[in-house]
């Protein structure tokens, strides 16, 4: 069994943010120390976006072809993205 499994549980994270926030509202010593690493994590957060939001889109786009009813989901997802650039460029 896996020791960090735990790390998955969502008050752990709600904890990790609690604990975030009252470090850099009480300990601006320790924040500014740990600064830099937070700024690389969010580096390498921003740079694996873009291919994990890609992955799904052209998953969720391909196992939509392969459904039975894809022919109306198709239409209705054309209709909607005509419907949404009017009324953006409106």
């Amino acid at each position: 069994m896996n020791k960090l499994l735990f790390l998955k549980n969502p008050w752990v994270v709600l904890l990790s943010i609690a604990l975030g926030a009252a470090i850099g509202l009480f300990n601006k010593d320790l924040a500014l120390f740990i600064a830099p690493f937070s700024d690389i994590y969010l580096s390498f957060l921003k740079m694996c976006v873009l291919p994990i939001m890609v992955t799904a889109v052209v998953s969720s786009i391909g196992k939509l072809l392969l459904a039975k009813e894809s022919g109306i989901f198709l239409k209705r997802m054309v209709v909607v993205f005509c419907i949404g650039l009017l009324v953006s460029s409106a």
